[in-house]
């Protein structure tokens, strides 16, 4: 387990973050959404701290909070609290991971939880385009997957096809969470020196199992006809264009360089002689944007966004044609060194002078 630590002597909050290098992308077939559950079922109780929302009584007692997330491939967990109450919060904290009970009795009530979070973006248009971009992948890659869970696939359609979901998940966390795969950061107001022996004494003992990181064969795209014309019909009343480009390579695979930033800067760009300026003008699009899109360790996809005006609707087809001629003249162009050193200052000027965040956010980004 590696962990980054952050000596902060002058913070009045203490902040813990641990992430897993697993997530729905690893959801057994006949439990679809079983990461999300185990989030969820995690923190009920340990065998060193049994009583079922102790941990959160503690944070909440001395000016603390919690919260987890679970992605296509990362879980992440985290808690602040009152900085002279890290240790104590970071000793039940760090347990979840070494020896939690995964309480039966609170099965359906986690899974009921789940489903009130499916629920809750049922009607959210950003949520449904995702999940309908999930549903236009390759079958055999896990981003076609069903990830949130719902009553119906942790609890309905097991008991119907004799599935133990208990079991799955059980061999969910003894199969992924081990310390090799975990990254932990610490804000606190000790030293480094401190720090670090309080990280050592609480999650030396998380169990390592030397278990690779989750990886697939097939590629997400893969048998998939492109290009697609996809339209939908949004919950709220709004108008907009979505051009999505898949990119055969991971999401962080040239952070160095960052071609997707140079591109978004171009096609993002929205002064003299940009494609913002001529739609613009035409009275077509009200908003646009260019960046990353839906992404993951092997692949990432790039997408351009216009926010249309009602006469914009009836001039879909010139949009995108003035996209891709944008596009053509970037390509003969050829890369233009400037733009990369300009975006380069930016990013400099934007990291030097950025705000100070609070470590509860922070920790768990980092």
């Amino acid at each position: 387990l590696q962990a980054m630590l952050i000596s902060d002597p002058g913070t009045n909050k203490a902040a813990v973050a641990l992430d897993c290098r697993v997530g729905h992308f690893s959801d057994p077939k006949a439990v679809p959404g079983l990461a999300h559950f185990c989030e969820h079922m995690l923190f009920l109780g340990t065998e060193k701290y049994p009583k079922e929302g102790e941990y959160k009584e503690f944070l909440h007692r001395h000016g603390g909070r919690s919260n987890a997330y679970t992605a296509q491939e990362h879980t992440n967990y985290k808690f602040d609290v009152a900085a002279d109450h890290l240790e104590p919060a970071m000793d039940r904290f760090a347990d979840f991971f070494k020896r939690p009970l995964f309480t039966e009795s609170a099965t359906e009530r986690e899974m009921n939880a789940v489903d009130s979070e499916n629920k809750m973006k049922l009607q959210d248009d950003s949520r449904r385009f995702y999940q309908l971009f999930k549903n236009n992948t390759n079958p055999l890659h896990p981003m076609s997957k069903f990830g949130s869970g719902n009553l119906q696939t942790l609890l309905h359609t097991p008991q119907e096809d004799g599935v133990d979901v208990r079991a799955h998940l059980l061999d969910f966390h003894s199969d992924y969470y081990s310390a090799n795969n975990m990254r932990v950061c610490v804000v606190g107001k000790e030293s480094l020196e401190e720090l670090e022996m309080m990280v050592t004494d609480k999650f030396s003992d998380v169990p390592c199992k030397d278990i690779p990181v989750p990886s697939w064969d097939a590629g997400v795209f893969d048998g998939v006809a492109l290009p697609q014309e996809v339209i939908i019909r949004p919950v709220k009343e709004t108008r907009s264009i979505s051009m999505i480009f898949p990119i055969p390579w991971g999401s962080t695979t040239y952070w160095r360089s960052k071609p997707g930033g140079y591109w978004s800067m171009l096609l993002g760009h929205e002064g003299e002689g940009s494609i913002m300026e001529l739609v613009k003008s035409k009275g077509w699009v009200n908003s646009l944007s260019a960046g990353a899109s839906y992404g993951a360790s092997d692949f990432s996809s790039f997408s351009v966004f216009m926010g249309l005006t009602e006469q914009g609707m009836s001039h879909v087809d010139e949009l995108v044609e003035m996209v891709f001629a944008y596009v053509r003249i970037v390509r003969e162009g050829g890369a233009q060194e400037w733009v990369f050193r300009e975006r380069q200052r930016i990013a400099e000027t934007h990291f030097l002078l950025r705000p100070k965040g609070d470590g509860y956010s922070q920790t768990s980004t980092i």
